[in-house]
This record gives structure tokens, C-alpha cells and sequence, in this order.
């Protein structure tokens, strides 16, 4: 059975080197399986704990940046309850790669490291894909 897979690539840090870590994680969903009934018990669960309807940084939500400026921590520890929830309930799987910058002495070596590491989870999970 042919199937619709959506991967997402996300990163956390810099690959420059001013991070002391750097992540990737890839997000993988069948499209198959619909998402849309948890994101509206998602969004009717902010709205009856009249929370704002944010569309999710991890960092600025922790820090109270950007569009979180202003919303208190006990606000923010709710939003990040319900979007743990959210996640847990999504028909997706996941795998974050994390690379400590220092272990790399360049850009070509963390590069080199991540293909590898996208490539051995591919072919871990071929029967899947």
C-alpha cells in the first residue's frame, strides 16, 4: 500500500559554532492519518484555559520572548503542558539527532556527520518508507 509520508526537518542552535549543541530532528507523519480532530481539541483546550492560540517556539515560550512577551510563566508552564499533549496524542514518529559542536572542528564535519546519521536512520526504517 503506497503511502503519503511528510518529513519535517527542524534545527535548534547554530551550525556555526556559537552554540554549545547543536539539533535536528526529523518528524515523520502519514498523511494518511489525520491530524486535524487533536489540533481542534488542541485549540479548544487554550481557549477554555484562556490561553492564547500561539503558534509554538520553544525558546521564546520558556523566556517570555517575542510573541509570549508579556504572559506570565504559570500561563507559558500551561501552553507548554498542552502542546506536550498535543504532540503525545499525534500520529507521528521522531528522531532528534544532538552533536555536541566542540566534537566537530567544522561546518563540513557536522555536515558530514548529520547525512550520515539521516541516512542510517533511512535505512533502519526502510520497510516503513
Amino acid at each position: 500500500m503506497a503511502r503519503d509520508l511528510s518529513i519535517f526537518v527542524d534545527e535548534s542552535g547554530d551550525r556555526g559554532g556559537k552554540a554549545r549543541y547543536y539539533l535536528l530532528t526529523l518528524v515523520i507523519h502519514d498523511q494518511s492519518e489525520g491530524i486535524a480532530d487533536k489540533v481542534s481539541r488542541y485549540e479548544q483546550s487554550l481557549a477554555s484555559s484562556d490561553l492564547p492560540n500561539i503558534p509554538f517556539h520553544s525558546e521564546p515560550l520558556l523566556n517570555g520572548h517575542g510573541p509570549y512577551e508579556g504572559i506570565d510563566l504559570q500561563a507559558r508552564k500551561k501552553m507548554l503542558y498542552s502542546f506536550n499533549v498535543l504532540v503525545q496524542r499525534l500520529p507521528v514518529s521522531y528522531r532528534t539527532f544532538v552533536y555536541r559542536r566542540s566534537e566537530f572542528e567544522d561546518l563540513a564535519k557536522l555536515t558530514s556527520r548529520m547525512k550520515r546519521d539521516i541516512s542510517g536512520l533511512l535505512l533502519d526504517r526502510l520497510e516503513f518508507f
